[in-house]
């Protein structure tokens, strides 16, 4: 019999401060874009030790954004994993382009670096490398490939706020940072997005963009999008902060206890270089066995008490993106599908109880006993 309260994947942690600094923004009256989101822009820039970060309404919004400042549309081909939430895939085909997808490794779950130069052709303008639960991807090999192609990098670092390589914040390499405040994320705003700009002239085009494309003169400079973050949601950021590094390495502590305590030998969890600082937005295992069905696994888990979800998407697979390009999904994005077919998330966030942890181990490791 299924438990009628499950211990859920992921419970946003928001903070009294965060709920004080909401009632002072509703109470001022001004409730769109405003000063308090000013005030996070500021903040975000400081943590991420970046000039120029904008706010917007979401982290789709905010890659889409990076591609109309870079003019990428119709012709051109920008590389993406084949194993992402389909939003990395969408926005490149919102603007016109052509998604190239390259396959993962399955040990991180993150776009295979070995395998973008094969992909580039002289139509290919940008790479949208994805920092896949939190865990950084070779941003070092990646940065040299698109150095020598002229390409524009797009880091699509989601879920990876405070994710670092050598010290150094994801969303600081490319081009471009793109984080999301989404409710399963390290932060939230409910829906939310940040965008890291490594160049000011971009940086003011993505400000017209975001703000129905006026310029900070007032001046009509394009046709662009009503793409602000309000103060209300700003708000609820802006409370969190401060307690980001300290739930960041309640994340990891988690984490730690699902690698030393699952047993069984069929699981693969990502591999992180020593250099590489993991945010755990998601604890992800792929089992490495065909026997392995999801839909079983999860009825079982939710008998115990527990949610569980496939943690992300083989784009080329789903639907719309399988009709559009016929690929041959088998052959060319092998670990992308397996990552798919047989991956999942544990619930993982701050708050959740040691008790908690221990069923979730618990059940699944009496599942593949």
């Amino acid at each position: 019999m299924e438990h009628t309260k499950l211990i859920p994947i992921t419970k946003p942690k928001i903070p009294q401060k965060s709920i004080q600094e909401l009632l002072e923004v509703l109470d001022s009256g001004m409730l769109v874009y405003g000063q308090v989101a000013k005030e996070v822009e500021e903040q975000l820039a400081k943590y991420i030790n970046i000039t120029h970060f904008a706010l917007l309404n979401s982290g789709t919004s905010t890659l889409h954004a990076a591609l109309l400042a870079e003019n990428i549309g119709v012709g051109d081909e920008v590389i993406v994993p084949a194993f992402s939430y389909v939003a990395t895939a969408n926005v490149v085909e919102l603007v016109g382009a052509t998604p190239v997808f390259c396959d993962i490794k399955l040990e991180t779950c993150n776009i295979d670096a070995g395998k973008i130069d094969n992909l580039i052709t002289d139509r290919t303008r940008a790479i949208i490398p994805v920092h896949e639960f939190g865990l950084p991807a070779e941003l070092d090999r990646i940065m040299e490939i698109a150095e020598k192609n002229n390409l524009i990098v797009i880091e699509d670092a989601a879920c990876a706020l405070g994710a670092q390589i050598r010290k150094q914040h994801v969303g600081s390499f490319g081009h471009y940072g793109s984080f999301s405040f989404h409710p399963r994320k390290n932060i939230t705003s409910g829906e939310g997005g940040g965008l890291v700009v490594r160049e000011y002239l971009k940086y003011k085009t993505v400000q017209e963009i975001l703000n129905h494309g006026w310029s900070e003169n007032k001046t009509l400079e394009r046709a662009g999008y009503n793409y602000r973050l309000s103060d209300i949601q700003a708000a609820l950021l802006k409370g969190q902060l401060p307690n980001l590094e300290k739930d960041l390495a309640e994340r990891t502590k988690q984490a730690q206890v699902y690698k030393d305590q699952l047993k069984s030998e069929d699981f693969l969890v990502q591999s992180i270089d020593s250099n590489y600082h993991h945010a755990y937005q998601s604890f992800h295992v792929v089992v490495n066995s065909a026997q392995f069905n999801f839909e079983d696994f999860e009825s079982y888990m939710r008998q115990s008490g527990v949610q569980v979800n496939y943690g992300a998407q083989c784009i080329p697979n789903e639907g719309y993106y399988r009709k559009k390009y016929n690929d041959n999904i088998s052959l060319r994005y092998p670990n992308a599908l397996m990552a798919r077919k047989n991956g999942f998330v544990l619930p993982l966030y701050p708050g959740l109880s040691e008790t908690e942890q221990s069923t979730v181990i618990h059940a699944v490791n009496n599942f593949f006993k």
